[in-house]
């Protein structure tokens, strides 16, 4: 992952302003800072890119305290990313989101086991760690990957996540490298990339 850079940024806490307004505002703020010239557009699909940049492969998340950007150039690269701070939803939604090839290791992280989940590889439920790094995953997977295949939808459920091999597998098949950053506080980035 030494091709890319990533950043980020606070949001800015101002209840005045509507939250979607405030994440816009410090993904604007945070592009300024990396090149001022960069302008922020989207793609039919939702998916950002920078205007007049094709050179360049951008993803953009937030989560409710933080904004971060992934942007490479180096050719025909996927690129995906997802910030997530752990919340109970994920463990009592885990079944609709999940694969049966998921592979979640055991662990010992101090993080309560979550009894909603299914079982991990080591028939222990998986805590909210485990739940979070796999989310964070297949949102960073499906970000690299839908962009580039508008006419095919891809859904969560059809990405499967290998955390021991540090790898996310797409229903056509292509592998993608996953790795994690922790930010504060409590939260993971997920980074999901590979060369066309």
């Amino acid at each position: 992952m030494k091709h890319i850079s990533i950043s980020h940024i606070a949001i800015d806490d101002n209840r005045d302003m509507p939250r979607r307004q405030r994440e816009r505002e410090a993904v604007s703020r945070l592009l300024a800072t990396i090149n001022p010239d960069y302008r922020l557009a989207h793609r039919h699909d939702g998916s950002p890119f920078i205007e007049d940049h094709p050179e360049i492969t951008l993803s953009i998340t937030h989560s409710t305290t933080t904004a971060a950007v992934a942007i490479t150039t180096l050719p025909d690269t996927l690129l995906g990313i997802d910030l997530e701070s752990p919340r109970a939803a994920l463990a009592s939604t885990y079944d609709r989101w999940s694969n049966p090839a998921d592979v979640i290791p055991s662990t010992d992280s101090p993080m309560p086991r979550c009894p909603d989940a299914s079982k991990s590889q080591s028939n222990e439920a998986p805590n909210l760690h485990q739940l979070l790094k796999l989310w964070t995953a297949k949102e960073a997977a499906y970000k690299a990957r839908a962009p580039h295949h508008p006419d095919r939808q891809i859904f969560l459920p059809d990405i499967a996540v290998d955390l021991v091999s540090s790898t996310a597998t797409l229903p056509d098949g292509t592998t993608l490298a996953l790795s994690f950053r922790a930010l504060p506080p409590d939260q993971i980035l997920a980074i999901a990339t590979i060369k066309k």
